[in-house]
């Protein structure tokens, strides 16, 4: 039984506390700070997508710059969830300001899409917003 690899009998070349996947598991710590980042980007373009053609299929009165805009809002944070792989954080904030500005630019257009789905707009802004810790540490680590 001593040629089994453990904490106590690393791998040839290991020090004891690394394994295959780096020292202490911390790459898998680590991951979950990007994968937190993509799946909240993810779920935001989700939401804002099937918002969208709820909002087309029961002929709710929106224009249809206001529906192109929230459809080009959910492909572009479907790229940012995808390029969060890499840069969690960096997509997180470009993702939240992208939201918050094509936010004010639909009330801009009108007004009464400020109110429009507000319950969906403060979660996005919520799940987004609590993904940034964990994305600011992994791109610290990395």
């Amino acid at each position: 039984m001593a040629d089994q690899i453990s904490p106590e009998n690393p791998r040839p070349g290991e020090t004891a506390g690394e394994s295959a996947s780096g020292p202490g598991n911390i790459p898998d710590v680590q991951e979950s700070g990007a994968f937190k980042a993509a799946n909240a980007l993810f779920v935001a373009a989700a939401l804002i997508f099937v918002w969208s053609i709820v909002a087309i299929i029961t002929n709710l009165a929106y224009s249809p710059q206001v529906m192109m805009l929230n459809l080009l809002e959910s492909g572009m944070l479907t790229v940012l969830g995808f390029l969060s792989r890499k840069k969690p954080f960096s997509s997180l904030i470009i993702g939240l300001c992208l939201f918050i500005a094509l936010w004010a630019v639909t009330a801009a257009m009108d007004s009464a899409n400020i109110y429009s789905g507000i319950i969906v707009k403060i979660f996005v802004i919520i799940y987004l917003a609590r993904a940034l810790p964990s994305a600011r540490s992994f791109e610290r680590n990395n």
